[in-house]
């Protein structure tokens, strides 16, 4: 014999109390997970923006640097980036190196990141350089053509 309410319940067919929760937890569930994929995106975007800054005033320093008309300056010097880049400091260590003819350079640039310091750091050799004579050091271009207009056949 068949049951009389089991046989209404099947022919009302809604959603009991128990499955409208369990659907409204997994939505909620997935939103908060969007949302905090979101803030690491974008936790992520300003951690980048900042490496990449902090990688640029770098390669700027040390320029600086090797451009000095008195000649590459030897021991510790630190020093920050003005009001254009508030918050990114730099240190620069010059010492002799085992070769002759140049010096090993370490440039460190640094920046605040909420309770954290972060920093980007250049290691390389530079030419000891007399002071009064300016020393240039050339790289091939990023492409890898040359300066001299394009190669004919």
């Amino acid at each position: 014999m068949d049951n009389p309410k089991l046989k209404r319940s099947r022919r009302n067919g809604g959603f009991t109390l128990i499955e409208m929760i369990v659907a409204t937890v997994l939505l909620a569930i997935g939103v908060v997970a969007s949302l905090l994929s979101y803030a690491a995106a974008a936790r992520l975007s300003v951690s980048a923006i900042n490496r990449t800054t902090a990688t640029f005033l770098a390669q700027q320093q040390l320029t600086s640097l090797q451009d000095n008309p008195n000649g590459l300056p030897t021991g510790n010097q630190n020093g920050d980036f003005g009001p254009q880049y508030p918050g990114f400091t730099w240190q620069s260590e010059v010492d002799s190196s085992e070769f002759p003819s140049l010096d090993q350079v370490r440039l460190v640039v640094q920046w605040q990141s909420g309770l954290l310091t972060h920093s980007v750091e250049l290691d390389t050799y530079l030419p000891t350089s007399q002071p009064g004579s300016t020393t240039s050091t050339s790289t091939p271009s990023a492409t890898g053509g040359n300066s001299n207009g394009p190669r004919t056949p």
